[in-house]
């Protein structure tokens, strides 16, 4: 694309706004036309700004206004010429006052005759596409009584058809090689009641050789929705194949803004190979604006535009608590129910117990007619009554016996007269499944002293040898009323203290959890098949 380095109506110098030269080089030739009329700005100004901006014709003291020509003069810091006239040419300076830097700026202009003025631009058109002329009269657009826009090809009206636009754009549609030529944009002015003429020229060529670039396609079209954390810093990437022009653009629109005017964006655009482009738009930090809005990466050139469409959305962390939530209550809820198991473990045993025996029905098969063996060790005592034969007799048989169904064989019960011999005492005990040896606190040492309690220590022994030998039947302890020395006792009974413990009974107390113990340790109730029916 070529630039002229002279313009022949309204001159609008641009500027960059770090200027580092107190004087700019010399001055550029301006071409315009005689009676039309012209307009430059000094460079950095805008507004009015008369006390910021001075002008003078070289060869005058800058500042003395007296020294510029008849038919112009300066308006809010802008140098008219109403019109242009041959007596115009010269060169005139500008001087402005900028952050207390002061800036010199050389204008040359020259006036020519006749209609329209030489080309200040050359544009390249490809043939067969629809493209646009711009009217580079800006200012003189922008006057309240700027009117009547005329475009001439090669200072002839322009025959074929053409639309022009209110800012004096001219449209092409299906250019082709007759299209070539210089076209002139004319916009007539109202000042001060005076009407003038500016106009600016184009030189158009046709590229017949040309190859349509590709439409551009965006890799991903379908909307994305990604979970973000608020506060995190996110990159948003966008890749497109297409053919690169003058024409060709890659950017985001964030909620329909541009990102530079948000200072938490920044977009990042690169080649990554061939005619593949990528674009990253970077969010150093998740805001409530970035979220649930559109974010569209545009890609477009001279040929279409495509969008991808992206939108940010507040990640459900709730499984996260819930998961630490679970991993601390976890260790208390084991611990809970470790020891809701251990205080209630003869509750649950007992009801496990309960529960099964409705749904299986237990089969008799050891021909065990008895679930314990009860034996009371004699207590040397001076009182009439013996505390543990009264519990065995009376007590124990009451609550297993009367209330839950257990067979017991009571020693000085069940044997009769003449029953209680060494070989009738062996059988006894292999007829039971458990041997329940009760003792009670001695006032002296224990020695069996009659034909009874000789056969009593028999049974004890006996079970205790079974018991420490074969496991069977199992021994379950029993202690009345208080603490029992057992060096007065067998040391069997003293080894299986010391092993198993014992279950301590209480007078005058409901010994709930003795029973409970007691019965976890019985064997399950039986049911016989009568019981269910068969």
């Amino acid at each position: 694309m070529r630039m002229a380095k002279s313009v022949n109506v309204l001159v609008m110098l641009l500027v960059d706004a770090a200027v580092t030269l107190d004087h700019y080089g010399p001055a550029e030739i301006y071409q315009v036309m005689e009676g039309h009329l012209l307009l430059l700005k000094c460079p950095n100004v805008q507004g009015p700004v008369d006390s910021n901006v001075t002008w003078a014709r070289e060869g005058g003291p800058a500042g003395a206004t007296a020294s510029l020509p008849s038919g112009v003069e300066v308006r809010d810091g802008i140098l008219y010429f109403l019109p242009a006239l041959t007596s115009h040419n010269g060169s005139y300076i500008c001087e402005s006052t900028l952050e207390k830097r002061t800036l010199k700026v050389n204008f040359g202009v020259s006036v020519l005759t006749g209609l329209c003025p030489p080309a200040a631009e050359v544009k390249t058109f490809p043939t067969g596409v629809r493209k646009s002329l711009p009217c580079k009269l800006e200012h003189i657009l922008r006057l309240e009584k700027s009117h009547n826009i005329r475009w001439l090809k090669d200072c002839h009206p322009v025959e074929r058809a053409i639309s022009v636009l209110k800012n004096g754009l001219m449209r092409l549609v299906n250019v082709t090689r007759e299209d070539a030529g210089t076209y002139t944009c004319l916009v007539d002015a109202s000042i001060d009641g005076r009407n003038y003429t500016s106009a600016v020229s184009i030189e158009l060529d046709i590229e017949t050789n040309f190859t349509f670039p590709r439409e551009p396609e965006v890799i991903q079209e379908k909307e994305q929705v990604l979970s973000v954390t608020m506060g995190e810093r996110v990159e948003l990437k966008c890749s497109a194949l297409m053919d690169p022009d003058n024409e060709a653009f890659m950017y985001w629109i964030v909620n329909g803004s541009f990102t530079d005017t948000d200072p938490e964006l920044e977009e990042w655009f690169n080649q990554k190979q061939g005619l593949m482009y990528e674009s990253t738009l970077t969010i150093s930090r998740v805001l409530p604006r970035f979220l649930n809005v559109s974010i569209r990466c545009r890609v477009q050139n001279s040929q279409g535009v495509k969008d991808c469409f992206m939108q940010l959305r507040e990640a459900n962390n709730s499984w996260f608590y819930s998961g630490v939530a679970v991993g601390v209550a976890s260790p208390l809820l084991l611990l809970l129910m470790v020891f809701l198991l251990c205080y209630f473990k003869a509750d649950v045993v007992l009801a496990y117990r309960k529960i099964s025996s409705y749904f299986v029905i237990p089969q008799d098969a050891d021909q065990i007619p008895y679930d314990a063996l009860v034996s009371a060790v004699p207590v040397p005592t001076t009182r009439t009554r013996n505390p543990a034969a009264e519990f065995a007799l009376r007590t124990l048989p009451g609550q297993l016996e009367g209330r839950h169904g257990y067979r017991l064989f009571i020693a000085g019960r069940d044997d009769g007269p003449g029953e209680a011999t060494p070989d009738a005492m062996a059988a006894a005990v292999s007829q039971c499944h458990r041997l329940i040896i009760v003792v009670a606190p001695a006032e002296e040492a224990w020695k069996p002293c009659n034909v009874e309690e000789r056969h009593l220590t028999y049974v004890q022994n006996l079970g205790l040898y079974d018991a420490l030998t074969h496991n069977t039947p199992a021994v379950i302890l029993v202690e009345i009323d208080g603490p029992v020395d057992y060096g007065h006792l067998p040391r069997s009974l003293g080894f299986i203290k010391r092993r198993q413990g014992a279950l301590i009974w209480r007078k005058n107390s409901n010994n709930r959890v003795f029973w409970k113990k007691l019965r976890v340790l019985m064997p399950p109730q039986r049911r016989s098949s009568a019981y269910f029916g068969n």
